[in-house]
């Protein structure tokens, strides 16, 4: 029996339900979507800023700040139908909509990722050049160490710190409310939210159960 203060009570909309089971029934989708994104952000936004430190003023940093300026900007449903047309119509790749298997994550996730990815690579950009031209690297090159070991064990560890203290703030923007979460921010909730675009039966789309 759920006590006064968490007893949302009858959904207005929903006949039978309460507020209570629609958002039990879609949490569990959105914690998986918003891991998933997550994930896939760290991975993208580490390796993307990264090599874009490693090759400063070349195609591949031109390439990555373009891509981040256009995941900063735009609006995750647009992202979302733009990979929905590439991935689902175009290449049939993935399922356009739906729940249940693990092709079902991939564009959700990659296209709320995105976003969070932008600000990882200019973060990680901006931290992994800072530590490239300090002292202890030059150091650490003297003394004949590789490449590898100077870049993810030396120079890695230092620039990580401005990302981890932004994934915190990320992980819960989206979980919570799928959008673009700057470090400052957790930007505006976009009108048709990718678990909308795919049909997902998250906690998001129950929203107006609270109406």
């Amino acid at each position: 029996h759920n006590g006064p203060i968490f007893n949302l009570g009858p959904s207005l909309r929903h006949e039978n339900w309460t507020v209570n089971d629609i958002l039990l029934a879609g949490l569990p989708v959105s914690m998986t979507l918003g891991m998933f994104a997550i994930l896939t952000a760290i991975i993208i936004g580490l390796s993307a800023g990264t090599l874009s430190a490693l090759k400063p003023k070349t195609w591949i940093d031109s390439l990555a700040f373009l891509v981040s300026i256009i995941g900063i900007s735009l609006p995750t449903f647009v992202i979302g139908v733009c990979l929905l047309m590439i991935f689902s119509v175009w290449l049939h790749l993935f399922p356009i909509s739906g729940w249940g298997t693990w092709k079902h994550i991939v564009h959700p996730s990659l296209t709320l990722s995105l976003p969070f990815a932008a600000y990882i690579a200019q973060l990680t950009r901006s931290g992994m050049l800072e530590q490239l031209r300090s002292n202890h690297i030059r150091t650490a090159r003297a003394k004949g160490l590789s490449e590898y070991s100077v870049v993810l064990k030396h120079a890695m560890k230092n620039a990580i710190l401005p990302v981890l203290s932004y994934i915190g703030p990320a992980a819960a923007a989206a979980r919570l409310r799928p959008g673009p979460a700057g470090p400052r921010h957790c930007g505006p909730r976009p009108r048709l939210r990718p678990p909308a675009l795919c049909r997902w039966p998250s906690a998001g789309s129950w929203h107006q159960a609270l109406s």
